[in-house]
């Protein structure tokens, strides 16, 4: 028999008018199932708050449960639901609780503990924000707002009650979870559905934070969508890239955009609210047409007067589009537009498509609009719109800075220069990099920010005479950078701060290292510009397209170099910019206007040696460097002493000649070859036209030798596209030689004369392949690679490798350690990349012959961490995010395209945090082999099973695990111990072996096949 406190007893007799509820009325929903809304209506204060008893619908859900009732609660203190769970316990119900550790002070959570109810609270890392009920397979109720006095009375939000199968499920699974002590990126998603059919529409549901990032994607993905209004209520909104997608749809699609803030979450914590604020004007004051229109909250509903702690909240997470209409979506939950919702705490949001569910939460937002206040009163229009190229990228250090005996590969910057006549305020500004436009964009550093205001004066313009926040000169260079100039400080160049926060100037004539951090990014975000797919991109505060840098490949220019003694970094610089006296001043004629687009790999190139040729590019070989007083040289040294500080070799003698960068089959008769510059550029400048400018030759095979018929410009200027007349590619197993001669000209008159890439016949289909040995450590000089680290890959399928890319993850990054060319494979074939090597070979992209065992030698590419990682085979995916392109053909194969994965950890934490919350997600949900698949990567894993395995510590295995996987050494590496069908990925350790130092070469002989 249960032991009931005697607190309990006096509330059974109140159960009976509760029990057993009848819900037939399907509420809102247009269908059978019920979809009930309900939200508070706190008015502006307690004279003009209506309580709607929101607490009574849980109330009857909970008295009507028949056999089991989970609550999910953050808040928990409203005394009616904690009543109705004690009644509910009382009656022998299944009564079950979640909560967040830090909550437990509150009177709900101490009601469930001292009556002896079935709780569990975790999530010590973030909270557990989840606020829902999950009633007998029957039930959810969910919403914005905590089951607690000041939620459901005296802030603004809203609550649902949903009546579907699979959703009851979905939520139901997700309590269990949290239930059984698995929170945050301990959870893993047990079930693939997101979009459930409800009412004869779609209904979406995800949890955070393994679908943190697919949640705040479909997000803008629905604000993408609108196609006559936006409308938001949030409460904390600290998310860059969903305000920059508003911004867009306002300024850049003529979609209005009307949103209301939180009082809390205007100033002091989040840009976000004073960005859209601003980019709702015009340069001259005036207000654009179709906004962004943003107010403040105007509930002051605190039942202890101004204490926000008590009340007066805009409490909902609710994006409204087409609102009014009957094509009316909504996104809400308890999911905040944070970082913090996406990858640290137990969350959950809804995506609906119920016009008259979405409608009637658009009277909820009409009446909290309604007594909203002006921004005005809280914050100051601050930044420009600006024109294409007024602002310039003109340098980028991506490769990470040197002190000449050590790499800093996290201290990267980006630099810009006023490129017109005018001061510019970049206030609000962003810079975005990668291909993913849903990712990786932050706000240029400013008194709204991050570290400090800047206050500067422009001569020759009256209206800036007096210092003023945030406004670059005409002629003037900034940087943009990660790390505060030190040993490293490459970073602290070309920064033109001439008065600080104070408006006092920090500059003399003799120079120094920087007092303040200045332009330094925000330490909310990881700010790391890839090596792999460099792609930068300008926004004004209006998120007009200012200029951009790359075009998604890897970077063109700059260097890291760990090779050389002393070791050394190098920037990338743009081509065309020209100035008549550095540095520049009022009367300096300085102009990019020249520049070559900067999308296009020919806008850049890397500093090397003498003679300076362009402005900003001198010698660097000091310690450190200053910023301009005015009177020196923006890369001025403070100091000569020594000559061996090689971070950025600020020099560079002749512009490089174009190359081929990639050559494709995609027919028996044309093959597409695009270059590193823009060699469709103009009538005479070009590489296309006459069939002489580049050549086509057989090197492999009996297929006679092609003639070349025609050569066309391709579907951007770096493209064009080879036709041949005669002996036409019709074999795969044949090689051809594409050659640039001497009339292959770029837009910049430099010839492609020598360059070389071999292809394939056209091979009909993707070839498969899987990770056949990895080695990550070691010391012996065995194999091709020596010392080096390796991964090999292993053709089980005949196709070609056109595409295929060789990813690889740690805590740092993501990076792309090789693409492979359009090589045609057969079954059994064996391609290795190693990596770190002083010389650096590609024989897939250079050579004529195809004879596997190919050994690609990478020079570019850092070794491999011996304790942490995940390597990733796979055509498809960006290895910047989870998101793929179903237009291409790749994407299209099974397992959209990835071909096989393995992952390894010491089990210290800094990977495998990193791997749930970051682009993993995708390789996990698509890829059987994913090691071991039974398990999320960070939970009920025995890590040590890949040590044991492939990178033994000596000290750390027992004469059991010796035995059981093969491990004698600590040197050597992993190798797949049994077949793979290339339709089966086999996975766990049975799938591995080590293999050791006695015989090692990068080939099939260590396989054990």
């Amino acid at each position: 028999m249960r032991v009931v406190p005697y607190a309990m007893l006096l509330l059974t007799g109140l159960a009976a008018s509760h029990c057993k509820m009848n819900f037939n009325d399907p509420g809102l929903g247009d269908g059978r199932e019920r979809f009930s809304v309900f939200f508070s209506e706190p008015g502006k204060d307690q004279d003009t708050m209506i309580d709607k008893k929101v607490d009574d619908e849980l109330v009857r859900l909970i008295d009507g449960a028949e056999r089991y009732m989970y609550l999910a609660v953050y808040n928990f203190n409203k005394d009616s639901v904690v009543q109705a769970v004690l009644r509910a316990y009382q009656r022998n119900i299944d009564v079950r609780v979640v909560g967040d550790i830090d909550e437990f002070y509150t009177s709900g959570y101490q009601a469930m503990y001292f009556n002896n109810i079935n709780m569990t609270l975790g999530n010590a890392n973030g909270i557990q924000h989840d606020k829902f009920a999950v009633v007998d397979d029957k039930y959810v109720f969910m919403g914005t707002g905590n089951i607690s006095d000041t939620d459901m009375v005296r802030n603004n939000n809203n609550w649902y009650i949903i009546q579907n199968d699979t959703i009851v499920k979905l939520y139901k699974d997700e309590f269990l979870q949290m239930h059984n002590g698995l929170f945050a990126s301990q959870k893993r998603q047990r079930n693939a559905t997101t979009s459930v059919v409800m009412n004869n529409s779609v209904l979406e549901l995800y949890f955070s934070p393994y679908q943190g990032d697919e949640a705040m994607d479909r997000i803008i993905n629905l604000v993408e969508s609108a196609k006559t209004s936006i409308h938001y209520m949030i409460f904390a909104h600290t998310h860059d890239e969903l305000d920059a997608a508003m911004v867009k749809m306002a300024r850049q699609r003529g979609i209005p955009v009307y949103g209301i803030h939180d009082s809390t979450f205007v100033i002091g914590v989040s840009e976000e609210a004073p960005k859209m604020y601003s980019a709702g004007f015009n340069n001259d004051g005036s207000m654009s047409a179709t906004g962004p229109f943003v107010r403040w909250d105007g509930n002051e509903n605190t039942s202890v007067k101004n204490n926000p702690a008590h009340g007066g909240k805009m409490h909902c997470k609710t994006v409204l589009v087409d609102a009014g209409t009957p094509n009316a979506r909504m996104a809400t939950g308890s999911f905040n537009w944070s970082n913090n919702a996406i990858n640290n705490n137990d969350e959950n949001v809804i995506i609906v498509n119920q016009a008259r569910v979405v409608n009637t939460i658009y009277e909820q937002w009409k009446g909290a609009w309604g007594i909203a206040n002006d921004m005005a009163l809280k914050v100051v229009n601050h930044g420009h719109t600006a024109n294409t190229r007024d602002i310039v990228i003109t340098e980028v250090g991506w490769a990470g800075a040197s002190d000449g005996s050590a790499i800093d590969k996290t201290d990267d910057f980006i630099e810009v220069l006023n490129n017109s006549a005018q001061p510019i305020d970049m206030s609000h500004w962003a810079i975005q990099w990668g291909t993913n436009d849903k990712r990786n964009l932050y706000p240029v550093p400013d008194n709204y920010n991050w570290y400090y205001e800047n206050k500067q004066s422009c001569s020759g313009f009256s209206a800036y005479s007096t210092p003023k926040p945030n406004i670059i000169c005409p002629g003037q260079v900034r940087l943009f950078y990660n790390k505060k100039p030190s040993a490293f400080a490459d970073t602290g160049a070309d920064e033109q701060i001439t008065y600080d926060d104070q408006g006092g100037e920090i500059r003399n004539s003799s120079g120094g290292s920087l007092s303040t951090e200045h332009f330094k990014f925000s330490g909310t975000k990881n700010f790391k510009i890839s090596n792999s797919q460099f792609k930068i991109r300008l926004y004004d505060k209006a998120m007009n397209l200012i200029d951009e840098a790359g075009d998604g490949f890897a970077a063109p220019a700059g260097v890291y170099d760990d090779f050389s003694t002393p070791k050394k970094t190098q920037s990338m610089e743009r081509r065309g910019c020209t100035a008549s006296a550095w540095p520049p001043s009022s009367t300096t004629t300085y102009s990019c206007a020249s520049a070559v687009a900067g999308n296009l790999t020919a806008a850049w190139f890397t500093h090397l040696t003498t003679p300076i040729v362009e402005p900003n590019s001198q010698a660097y070989t000091c310690t450190y460097r200053q910023d301009s007083n005015g009177s020196t040289s923006f890369d001025g040294c403070t100091t000569k002493a020594t000559n061996t500080f090689s971070s950025a070799g600020y020099v560079y003698p002749t512009e490089a000649n174009p190359q081929i960068r990639k050559v494709e089959a995609i027919s028996t008769s044309q093959i597409r070859v695009t270059f590193d510059s823009n060699v469709s550029g103009s009538a005479t400048n070009n590489c296309y036209g006459a069939t002489g400018k580049i050549s086509v030759a057989n090197t492999q095979g009996a297929c006679g030798a092609p003639t070349v018929t025609a050569i066309t410009a391709g579907s951007d200027s770096s493209q064009v596209l080879v036709t041949v007349g005669t002996n036409l590619m019709t074999a795969p197993t044949c090689r051809y030689s594409v050659t640039a001669n001497a009339a292959c000209v770029d837009a910049g008159t430099r010839s492609a004369s020598g360059s070389v890439l071999h292809v394939n016949g056209p091979a009909g289909g993707f070839a498969t392949a899987i990770l056949n040995e990895v080695r990550v450590a070691g010391s012996t000089s065995s194999g091709p690679f020596g010392a080096k680290d390796w991964a090999e890959i292993k053709i089980t399928g005949v196709g070609t490798t056109r595409g295929l890319k060789l990813f690889y993850y740690n805590d740092e990054e993501m990076r792309l350690v090789y693409e492979f060319s359009d090589m045609y494979l057969v079954a059994g074939n064996i391609v290795s990349v190693g990596v770190a090597q002083a010389a650096a070979s590609r024989p897939d992209r250079t050579s004529g012959t195809l004879a596997p065992t190919l050994a690609i030698s990478l020079q570019d590419t850092a070794g491999f961490d011996g304790t942490d990682g995940t390597f990733i085979l796979t055509y498809c995916a960006t290895g910047e995010n989870d998101t793929v392109d179903t237009t291409k053909a790749e994407c299209n194969l099974p397992y959209k395209g990835i071909q096989d994965a393995v992952y390894y950890t010491d089990r210290d934490g800094s990977l495998t945090q990193q791997m749930v919350a970051g682009p993993l997600t995708h390789f996990y949900e698509n890829l059987q082999s994913f090691w071991p698949i039974s398990e999320r990567p960070i939970y009920g894993l025995n890590d040590r099973t890949i040590q044991l395995t492939g990178i033994c510590v000596a000290s750390d295995f027992t004469a059991a695990e010796n035995s059981a996987y093969l491990c004698s050494s600590s040197d050597g590496g992993i190798s797949r111990a049994q077949a793979d069908t290339g339709a089966v990925r086999n996975a766990g350790k049975s799938a591995w072996k080590h293999f050791a130092v006695s015989g090692l070469t990068s080939n099939a002989v260590n396989t054990g096949w």
